[in-house]
Protein backbone atom coordinates (compact mmCIF):
# COMPACT_ATOMS: atom_id res chain seq x y z
CA UNK A 1 0.00 0.00 0.00
CA UNK A 2 3.19 1.75 0.36
CA UNK A 3 4.53 1.95 -2.84
CA UNK A 4 0.89 3.22 -4.28
CA UNK A 5 1.09 6.27 -2.15
CA UNK A 6 4.82 7.30 -3.23
CA UNK A 7 3.84 6.56 -6.75
CA UNK A 8 1.30 8.99 -6.22
CA UNK A 9 4.04 11.51 -5.14
CA UNK A 10 6.04 11.13 -7.68
CA UNK A 11 3.13 11.71 -9.88
CA UNK A 12 3.02 15.14 -8.98
CA UNK A 13 6.69 15.98 -9.47
CA UNK A 14 6.99 14.40 -12.27
CA UNK A 15 5.45 17.60 -14.40
CA UNK A 16 7.27 20.13 -11.79
CA UNK A 17 10.51 18.33 -12.87
CA UNK A 18 9.48 19.00 -16.79
CA UNK A 19 8.38 22.52 -16.16
CA UNK A 20 12.19 23.16 -14.05
CA UNK A 21 13.83 21.59 -17.87
CA UNK A 22 11.67 23.44 -20.19
CA UNK A 23 12.48 26.98 -18.45
CA UNK A 24 16.04 25.90 -18.29
CA UNK A 25 16.39 25.03 -22.12
CA UNK A 26 14.39 28.76 -22.85
CA UNK A 27 16.52 30.40 -20.50
CA UNK A 28 19.93 29.22 -22.30
CA UNK A 29 18.31 29.64 -25.77
CA UNK A 30 17.74 32.69 -25.43
CA UNK A 31 21.29 33.51 -24.06
CA UNK A 32 22.64 32.00 -27.02
CA UNK A 33 20.52 34.10 -28.95
CA UNK A 34 21.94 37.21 -27.34
CA UNK A 35 25.54 35.77 -27.93
CA UNK A 36 25.09 34.64 -31.58
CA UNK A 37 23.76 38.31 -32.44
CA UNK A 38 26.90 40.27 -32.63
CA UNK A 39 28.80 40.54 -35.57
CA UNK A 40 32.04 39.08 -35.85
CA UNK A 41 34.55 40.63 -35.55
CA UNK A 42 33.94 43.19 -33.01
CA UNK A 43 37.35 44.49 -32.02
CA UNK A 44 40.73 44.97 -34.44
CA UNK A 45 42.36 41.98 -35.75
CA UNK A 46 45.94 41.58 -34.33
CA UNK A 47 48.10 39.49 -37.16
CA UNK A 48 51.48 38.28 -35.62
CA UNK A 49 54.43 38.07 -37.56
CA UNK A 50 57.12 36.06 -35.74
CA UNK A 51 60.08 37.72 -37.93
CA UNK A 52 61.49 41.05 -38.32
CA UNK A 53 59.97 43.54 -40.08
CA UNK A 54 61.22 44.40 -43.68
CA UNK A 55 61.50 41.28 -44.82
CA UNK A 56 59.53 39.48 -47.23
CA UNK A 57 56.95 37.62 -44.66
CA UNK A 58 56.71 41.00 -43.42
CA UNK A 59 55.66 42.34 -46.88
CA UNK A 60 53.25 38.91 -47.37
CA UNK A 61 51.70 39.65 -44.00
CA UNK A 62 50.97 43.42 -44.74
CA UNK A 63 49.43 42.20 -47.68
CA UNK A 64 47.43 39.49 -46.39
CA UNK A 65 46.21 41.89 -43.52
CA UNK A 66 45.31 44.58 -46.55
CA UNK A 67 42.85 42.07 -48.06
CA UNK A 68 41.49 40.81 -44.70
CA UNK A 69 40.55 44.18 -43.36
CA UNK A 70 39.10 44.51 -46.45
CA UNK A 71 36.74 41.45 -47.09
CA UNK A 72 35.92 41.57 -43.20
CA UNK A 73 35.56 45.58 -42.86
CA UNK A 74 37.79 45.83 -39.84
CA UNK A 75 41.42 47.29 -39.12
CA UNK A 76 44.15 44.84 -39.46
CA UNK A 77 47.04 45.11 -36.89
CA UNK A 78 50.43 43.34 -38.19
CA UNK A 79 52.94 42.85 -34.89
CA UNK A 80 56.62 41.79 -35.58
CA UNK A 81 58.20 40.02 -32.88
Amino acid sequence: MNTHQSGKAADKTFPRSILKGLVAAIAVMACAGAALAQDYPVKPIKLIVPFAPGGGNDAIARLVGRHLSASLGQPVIIDNR
